[in-house]
């Protein structure tokens, strides 16, 4: 028996008419966050979906695209010690993310991705931001493409 209604590749789920994708320009609503910030993660959302399942870019008429807004970057007071002292700082990163199916309208969603990552206070942020940022997205990035491509 044959299936051609969509192939799976290491959980993925792609219907078959679905050959093509477009990571439209990232946002940036929090301007605490560095200025490059929406560009890294458009970077790490096109090569986890290049990487990951066998669809092609197209800018021009894609079958799906993601339309990204960076709409939170903040560092909070993950833990006190006794006498108030912060004992970890956490850096969290949200990303509001529409998934848009050009061949399915049903299948369009619309959610908030969250990741944080927790470090030492005695840190300077400016210092190790880039790796922590890097870790962050690289986290969000699977969740979206698993929200949008697999059935887990």
């Amino acid at each position: 028996m044959i299936f051609t209604s969509c192939y799976s590749f290491r959980g993925v789920s792609i219907p078959a008419e679905v050959k093509t994708f477009y990571v439209r320009q990232v946002r940036l609503s929090d301007f605490a966050a560095p200025p490059d910030t929406p560009e890294k993660f458009m970077e790490q959302m096109r090569e986890k979906i290049r990487s990951q399942s066998s669809l092609k870019w197209d800018e021009a008429d894609p079958h799906i695209e993601f339309d990204c807004e960076i709409s939170s970057f903040r560092v909070s007071n993950e833990a006190n010690q006794q006498g108030n002292e912060v004992s970890l700082n956490k850096l969290t990163i949200s990303v509001k993310v529409a998934y848009i199916n050009n061949t399915d309208e049903d299948e369009n969603w619309n959610k908030t991705v969250s990741f944080g990552i927790p470090f030492d206070p005695s840190e300077d942020l400016q210092e190790v931001q880039d790796g922590y940022i890097d870790d962050i997205f690289e986290q969000i990035s699977e969740n979206i493409f698993n929200d949008a491509f697999t059935n887990w």
